[in-house]
């Protein structure tokens, strides 16, 4: 299971933090590299993003509870994934920020895996993926999240558009899901 947080902050430089997040009560681990947040250069904004993952969750519908450091906006989505490698479910996680008219992330995957990202956005136009789309936060306080996947390859894109008529600020973050290892049963081969 994947859970993105991104977050909006009224503050020059960022201050506020994930404190934690889990699924049914169960904590989930902060995936290595996925976190970033950054100053809007506006001298008043700063928004963050980070992805959370929890192997074998709870079956069933259950309450996500994110934690923050300090009262904020956030943003958020979840999905869960069957057919994961148990024991390295994540690859090396990227992230990416600028102020441009388009979001795009690029993530090294191989065939067999996902890659999976998410986005956040700093304009009041609605946001879409060009991917298989995952989730969408939809527009709060001109903020906008979302999170897609595509099938892996040595490199993948993953990217979100909207009717962006003006350079904007945005972050993204994406990292590769490890799928099982393909299993043979060796009294088959007798």
């Amino acid at each position: 299971m994947r859970v993105t947080v991104g977050w909006a902050e009224t503050a020059a430089s960022p201050t506020i933090t994930v404190s934690s997040v889990a699924y049914n009560g169960v904590a989930m681990t902060l995936i290595p590299g996925s976190s970033i947040n950054i100053a809007l250069g506006d001298a008043t904004n700063s928004v963050g993003l980070a992805q959370y993952g929890l192997v074998v969750p709870d079956t069933g519908a259950h309450d996500v509870v994110i934690t923050m450091s300090a009262s904020c906006n956030i943003f958020g989505g979840a999905d869960s994934w069957t057919g994961i490698n148990q024991s390295t479910p994540f690859g090396t996680a990227v992230t990416a920020n600028a102020a441009d008219t388009t979001t795009t992330i690029d993530i090294g995957s191989v065939a067999e895996e996902v890659a999976v990202g998410s986005a956040l956005i700093v304009t009041a136009t609605a946001l879409a993926s060009n991917d298989t789309e995952r989730w969408n936060s939809g527009v709060l306080e001109n903020v906008n999240s979302g999170g897609a996947s595509q099938v892996g390859a040595a490199s993948v894109t993953l990217d979100w558009t909207g009717a962006f008529g003006t350079p904007f600020n945005w972050l993204a973050s994406a990292v590769s899901l490890k799928t099982m290892p393909f299993l043979i049963d060796p009294s088959i081969l007798i």
